[in-house]
């Protein structure tokens, strides 16, 4: 589940968030929050999407057409983060890469060629488009 807090009641839970759409959030990974937009990304690993919730936290839209190896499937997506040309850019672990989508859901690319003992956990990008990614097999950090 997701939790919202407000800053001035830190102990109480503004909004508890279990369902996204017609999806449940089971083992919910890694989240950002688009500076533009508070729009909140959150990877539902088990469910094999990243949900798109408001800044209340209500569901927006799911990105990704369902778990499998297929372009723009995912399968156990972990990280996600916002990558420096306004994509999304999702960690998909069980599939040993890294996918591009619009903020809309459309799947662009695979971004970059891991090697298939790579095990993508979370992902983060620089302001000039710089990706690193962690590595759960070799305990690595990667730069592109």
């Amino acid at each position: 589940r997701l939790q919202i807090i407000d800053p001035s009641r830190p102990t109480t839970p503004l909004r508890v968030i279990s369902q996204c759409g017609n999806h449940t959030l089971k083992h919910p990974f890694f989240m950002f929050v688009d500076p533009s937009s508070d729009n909140i990304f959150v990877a539902n690993n088990e469910r094999s999407f990243v949900e798109v919730l408001s800044k209340d936290g209500h569901y927006i839209r799911s990105i990704g057409t369902g778990q499998g190896s297929s372009p723009g499937q995912l399968c156990y997506p972990s990280g996600v983060c916002l990558h420096s040309s306004n994509s999304i850019l999702v960690t998909d672990t069980g599939n040993h890469r890294l996918c591009l989508f619009t903020q809309d859901g459309e799947f662009l690319t695979e971004y970059g060629k891991l090697p298939q003992d790579n095990k993508p956990y979370d992902v983060a990008c620089t302001r000039s488009g710089r990706v690193m990614f962690t590595d759960l097999n070799s305990h690595n950090v990667h730069l592109f």
